[in-house]
């Protein structure tokens, strides 16, 4: 019985869920940092975080980038059409 226990649970007997920001950091600040997640309510979480946090940045900067060139469309057209107004004697 503990053989399937033991196969079934790989965690550490120690494990905590690590901090939010990332499970690895790149730069080797106090030496080798990467962390693990052995239990699915631990993975499934980062990955809906992470999932929305990118989505929401990508998302705000489209946005952004057509609310720019919208505004930027619509004034350069009351520009063109204020001139002919102006050119016309109106």
């Amino acid at each position: 019985m503990s053989f399937f226990k033991q196969v079934a649970n790989t965690a550490p007997l120690d494990y905590i869920s690590p901090p939010f920001p990332s499970l690895y950091w790149p730069f080797p600040v106090q030496g080798y940092q990467a962390n693990y997640l052995y239990y699915a309510r631990d993975v499934w979480r980062y990955t809906l975080t992470w999932t929305l946090i990118f989505y929401g940045a990508v998302h705000i900067v489209a946005s952004g980038y057509a609310v720019a060139f919208v505004w930027a469309l619509i004034n350069a057209l009351v520009l063109i059409l204020s001139s002919f107004a102006i050119q016309g004697g109106l």
